[in-house]
């Protein structure tokens, strides 16, 4: 769904970004919620996904 480039040089797990929530929408899509606060829909159906702002 998302990317996240990692810096060899650094520690690896303070630079993962995980999903803190995911929650169903009443139109059927998901709405996910990372720990940084980055927010991201997808559509099952369509399997499509994209940032929101």
């Amino acid at each position: 769904m998302y990317t996240q480039p990692i810096d060899t040089r650094l520690e690896t797990d303070v630079q993962e970004d995980h999903i803190n929530s995911l929650t169903a929408t009443p139109d059927g899509k998901l709405s996910i919620v990372t720990e940084t606060g980055l927010r991201y829909e997808v559509d099952p159906g369509s399997r499509s996904a994209h940032a929101l702002p």
